[in-house]
Formats: structure tokens, sequence, C-alpha cells
């Protein structure tokens, strides 16, 4: 693929973002091969080691924040007519409170998935610190209770503990599991929002 080419696909990948923040992306993608074409590297090459238009313009979109692609997607193109308003003003009864629900349940669903997650992790917590709890206090009774019910009291506390262990660490990797899910649906909330190009 050519350079021309591979600048026209990845401006209209990122139709979806601000003029500005779009040429912005293009002339630092533009300025990278004509650096390495200039160090004689083949053209060809250059292009195959940046990957696809494709593959950029996803990177680029989910490094831009949401809140500067919204701005963007809402800015009017043209003026709103006036039967336009009308039914905007008539019908905000009917929209507002859908898109609204909406919003609320995706959030809500977010919440309540990281509150699991934070619920679980103060659960590995409780066994962690309640094990060494039992441990300290199964060593503490070895002159009043005997030795046989200190060293099950502090069995106890060391199976506790390791079982906690055993959850912080599998409760470690659904979280970053969990961290990475998270990004991906804002990166493909992100790309919805801008669309394929216009």
């Amino acid at each position: 693929m050519k350079k021309d080419e591979f600048i026209a696909r990845l401006r209209k990948n990122l139709s979806g973002l601000p003029k500005d923040e779009r040429e912005d992306r293009v002339s630092f993608y533009s300025e990278m091969i004509d650096d390495k074409l200039a160090d004689g590297y083949p053209e060809e090459e250059v292009i195959e080691d940046l990957g696809t238009p494709e593959e950029v313009a996803k990177e680029v979109i989910g490094d831009t924040p949401l809140r500067t692609i919204i701005k963007e997607r809402v800015k009017p193109k043209r003026s709103l007519r006036g039967w336009e308003v009308v039914l905007l003003v008539l019908g905000f009864p009917l929209w507002f409170p859908l898109v609204l629900t909406v919003f609320i349940l995706f959030l809500s669903g977010f919440i309540v998935v990281w509150s699991l997650m934070i619920a679980l992790l103060a659960v590995d917590l409780a066994l962690v610190v309640g094990g060494i709890g039992s441990i300290v206090i199964g060593i503490m009774t070895i002159q009043s209770k005997g030795m046989t019910s200190a060293a099950f009291i502090a069995g106890a506390g060391m199976a506790v503990t390791g079982l906690g262990i055993i959850f912080i660490l599998s409760t470690k990797g659904i979280l970053k599991g969990l961290g990475k899910l998270t990004k991906k649906m804002l990166v493909g909330t992100k790309n919805m929002v801008v669309g394929k190009g216009e």
C-alpha cells in the first residue's frame, strides 16, 4: 500500500473525530511515514509496520476521550428547521425518559458488576485477616488451652489464610479481565459513536 492510499483511508476512518483532531492525527502519521522514507526505508515496509488504516484508526479512537467524540457527533451539521424544533419540544416527554432510562440501566449494570467485585475482594481480605488472627490466637493459647487445641486453632487459621490468598489471586485475575472488558466496551462505544466514516 502506498502512503497516499493509507492516509486517505485513515482520514476516512477518523471522520467521526473533530476536524482539528483528525487532521492532527493524520499529519502525525504522514510525518512519521515521511521520516521513515527519508531514512531510506521502503514505502511498503513502512506502511506495513504501521498496520492497516483501520487498525491505526481504532487505536486513535481508543486514545481519544469519549467526551471529544460525543461533542463532535452532537454538533449540528445544519440549523434545525422550525418543525424539527417543535417535534423535539413536543416529543421531549417521550424521548428524554427513554434516553435517560437506557443510560441509567447501563450505568447500573456497570456499578453492580464492580460492586460485586469489591465485595468479593472484601471477603477475600476478611478470610486472610481472620486466618492470621486465628494463627495468632492459636499461638497465644498454647499455655492456657493446651497444645492440641492451640494447634487446631492455628492450623485452621493457616487453612483459612491459604484459602483467602488463593481467592485473592483468582479475584485478581477476574479483576484484570473485567478491567480489559470495561476498556473494550468503552472503545466499542467510541467506535459506535464515531461510525464507519462519512
